[in-house]
């Protein structure tokens, strides 16, 4: 049997630009895993056949990049990618650089992992979110306060009052619950028995 022939694999310089948790602007936060994946950006600097190819371009790189200016020569002299500079320790830097030689299937892997992670911690997120949405419910249905949240739902929680009114040019009070538009011809008057009655009155 006649084997199938090889994928191509070339090699690429990725230069990847992340925040630094705790320097520069970032002072006193300390970023996630997804944090930091979601806010690092990576563009690719070229494909080579050969990783002699791609070391000889990711100098280049390196020596155009601000991040490595006056220190990196001297720093990692010969030694092989990859080059980061946060080594050059400015602690100064919003962001730093990392430079790597890597194979387009080693890069094509990371990104799907970053997908997975990123999905994963959405998905963390939304059940904290709901999480506290509910305990937020169950607070204010045991205080029996009437409450009203900015946005309000389905993002926010609400505790409606009993009686939703707007009052128009007239002074005229009409039952329009919260979130719909108010139409003379659909929402009933409000009437003073009924103003007086309820236990609890929204006004707008």
């Amino acid at each position: 049997k006649s084997k199938a022939p090889a994928e191509h694999d070339p090699w690429l310089v990725a230069v990847t630009s992340y925040p630094m948790s705790g320097r520069g602007c970032h002072r006193g936060r300390q970023f996630s895993e997804a944090e930091l994946v979601s806010r690092s950006t990576t563009a690719v600097e070229g494909q080579f056949e050969t990783e002699e190819e791609a070391v000889a371009q990711a100098k280049r790189v390196r020596q155009c990049t601000a991040e490595f200016e006056d220190w990196a020569d001297e720093h990692f002299g010969t030694g092989p990618p990859p080059w980061d500079s946060v080594e050059g320790e400015n602690f100064d830097n919003d962001s730093e650089v990392l430079i790597r030689v890597v194979r387009q299937s080693v890069l094509d892997a990371e990104k799907k992992a970053d997908e997975a992670l990123l999905q994963k911690a959405a998905r963390t997120a939304a059940q904290k979110q709901q999480k506290k949405k509910q305990q937020k419910e169950s607070a204010l249905q045991r205080s029996g306060k009437v409450h009203y949240s900015f946005p309000g739902p389905p993002r926010g929680v609400d505790a409606n009052a009993e009686l939703e009114v707007l009052v128009d040019a007239d002074l005229l009070a009409y039952a329009v619950p919260r979130g719909e538009k108010f139409d003379k011809q659909k929402h009933a008057r409000a009437e003073p028995a009924q103003l007086a009655g309820c236990r609890s009155l929204m006004i707008r």
